[in-house]
């Protein structure tokens, strides 16, 4: 596991064109992890330590499902030294939060 101090960290990252599989809330609910589908078929996850402000809004068309494809993740550094997260998931939506600290580790 990876952890991001800096976006600097991030820019290896593949953040476009991954599918979100799923949002776990972890730690008794302080904490969040997001899983995503890779293109090559594997999985990634971002974790984010005391997560809040948590905005979820999703919404498919009738008779239409699947996972949610990201069109771009933005991650931002706040004054405060959080981390400002928004997934952009194009006409589907998006989900943004922010979070003290954000973790990274991926599987094929």
């Amino acid at each position: 596991m990876k952890i991001i101090k800096t976006e600097e960290d991030l820019k290896a990252i593949r953040t476009c064109d991954i599918k979100l599989e799923k949002i776990n809330w972890v730690e008794g609910g302080r904490d969040m992890e997001f899983t995503f589908i890779t293109s090559n078929g594997g999985k990634c996850f971002f974790i984010c330590t005391w997560a809040s402000e948590v905005i979820t809004a999703l919404k498919t068309n009738p008779n239409e499902g699947g996972y949610p494809l990201t069109w771009d993740i933005t991650f931002k550094q706040t004054e405060k030294q959080q981390w400002h997260i928004a997934f952009d998931f194009a006409s589907v939506g998006m989900i943004s939060l922010k979070c003290n600290d954000l973790k990274y580790k991926d599987k094929i």
